[in-house]
């Protein structure tokens, strides 16, 4: 749909609060407020995305207020003025607000009344949102069923991004990052940062379209939010001063000079990758492009991700630095993709282990290594999930046959050997008491003690296999001893 407001030249944007509203003290009654026509023009305008996004309520406010200016004679200059009614215009400084839009056109069918809407709703639940928002947009987003949720929420999320005061202050002041943007007629206010003390935003302002003396300082929170006029962009998307200057007012404001890259190291240059594309020369961009493309291509690092135009194109899905992923580039060192997640159960050297961490690509020896947490079977004859638990020891080859060791429980044990289990497998047997006992051993989580202190489990893995193949080695071991057992009872 083509919203007819769009057409308006500013100065008569400026001039709609002179069109006559007829039976306005009856609108005054039922909600409290007079209607104004620039505000309405400027609610169409913010919910439409700038008269280019369909919406059903800005598309009905559209065609009612263009209908009461064709019929009022405002678009071809054959409006008569009426003398206003001082009795029932409110002061200069009272808030100023829009009744609902489903009010303005209740006369139409389709349009929703707002006792229709549900009452579990609340800007209480939208701290910034209810602090930072223009008091008369408030009332009209209450007014809405659908969509105020979906854009509360946008909102919130714009302005929890404001940083502090003084957050910006070691950037040029056209470099500095434009966190909302509110406006009225062809007056803006860029938003940099918030002091909570003062209750004030630090930014740049222009009144009236008066660029040549438009300046940066301290903005009142209230001033702007409480008087009436004022909107607050929803679709407001971060860039710099610069940008936001020259966007608002291209003849005054150049455009800001793009950064030309004089070193061209591979860490600097994946920088510029990750950064916003609008920020760098094509030259400067066209360098980093071959790096990044090969990084996406040959490590499971980088994946594109279009960020919006002008900004970045690339980002990273684990933590690394910059300069880790340089050495991959300079070095052309291919990286396979992870084979584990953290808390995957995985098998290092015949023993069950837990995947702690996310792993790390070890440049030197070409593979990935992870911090795992080994366990052992509880119960070699009764193998399952449940039985396993954590031990401080995988390897048994520091142990003497025939010795006596202490564990940890308090118990002595002899080790008896190790049983061949075939393809190199080999199972730890031990004795307590002279009688042999089931394995692996003990049964228990704890370590033996030795000469030389605790034998403990290694602390990395490099080259594993699932769960279910650890399982599976471990019904074979727990069949194998019973078979031992059963053996050894038909000897005896």
């Amino acid at each position: 749909m083509t919203y007819q407001l769009q057409n308006l030249t500013p100065p008569q944007i400026a001039r709609l609060d002179e069109v006559p509203i007829a039976r306005q003290e009856q609108i005054i009654d039922q909600t409290g407020e007079p209607l104004r026509l620039v505000t309405s023009y400027y609610l169409v305008k913010n919910a439409s995305a700038n008269f280019t996004v369909p919406h059903e309520t800005a598309e009905n406010l559209d065609a009612a207020i263009y209908a009461m200016l064709t019929r009022k004679g405002f678009l071809n200059g054959t409006m008569q003025v009426a003398t206003p009614e001082p009795a029932k215009q409110e002061p200069a400084q009272a808030k100023m607000d829009l009744p609902a839009p489903a009010r303005t056109v209740a006369a139409k069918p389709a349009t929703p009344k707002p006792t229709e809407r549900p009452k579990s709703f609340s800007f209480n639940n939208y701290p910034l949102a209810k602090k930072f928002m223009p008091l008369h947009q408030q009332r009209v987003v209450s007014g809405f069923n659908e969509e105020r949720e979906a854009i509360v929420d946008e909102v919130e999320t714009m302005l929890a991004a404001i940083p502090k005061f003084r957050s910006q202050s070691k950037k040029p002041l056209m470099e500095q990052t434009v966190y909302a943007h509110y406006f009225y007629g062809q007056s803006d206010w860029f938003i940099l940062e918030y002091d909570s003390r003062d209750d004030a935003f630090f930014g740049y302002v222009i009144l009236n379209g008066d660029s040549q003396m438009s300046e940066s300082g301290f903005i009142g929170r209230q001033e702007i939010t409480e008087n009436g006029r004022v909107e607050l962009d929803f679709h407001w998307k971060p860039l710099t001063l610069g940008e936001a200057l020259h966007h608002a007012d291209s003849d005054f404001f150049k455009a800001p000079k793009k950064k030309e890259v004089s070193e061209t190291t591979t860490e600097q240059l994946i920088g510029i990758g990750f950064d916003q594309k609008g920020q760098y020369t094509l030259a400067a961009w066209n360098k980093a492009l071959p790096v990044m493309e090969w990084l996406v291509r040959n490590t499971p690092f980088v994946v594109p991700h279009d960020f919006g135009p002008g900004k970045g194109k690339y980002k990273t899905t684990h933590n690394v630095l910059n300069s880790y992923l340089a050495d991959l580039y300079d070095r052309k060192i291919e990286v396979p993709d992870p084979k584990f997640k953290k808390s995957d159960m995985a098998q290092f050297k015949d023993i069950p282990v837990q995947i702690l961490d996310d792993g790390t690509f070890d440049t030197v020896a070409r593979h990935w290594v992870y911090l795992v947490q080994a366990y052992q079977w509880a119960d070699p004859d009764n193998v399952s999930e449940k039985s396993l638990t954590p031990i401080q020891h995988t390897d048994w080859t520091g142990f003497v046959e025939g010795q006596s060791y202490r564990h940890s429980n308090g118990k002595t044990y002899e080790f008896d050997g190790l049983i061949e289990l075939g393809d190199g497998q080999k199972l730890a047997s031990w004795k307590l008491d002279s009688k042999r006992v089931g394995a692996p051993i003990p049964n228990l989580p704890g370590y033996f003690k030795t000469e030389s202190g605790a034998i403990e489990a290694p602390p990395v893995v490099d080259n594993s296999k699932r769960l279910r193949l650890a399982q599976a080695k471990a019904k074979a071991q727990a069949a194998r001893i019973r078979i031992l057992k059963i053996k050894s009872q038909k000897a005896a």
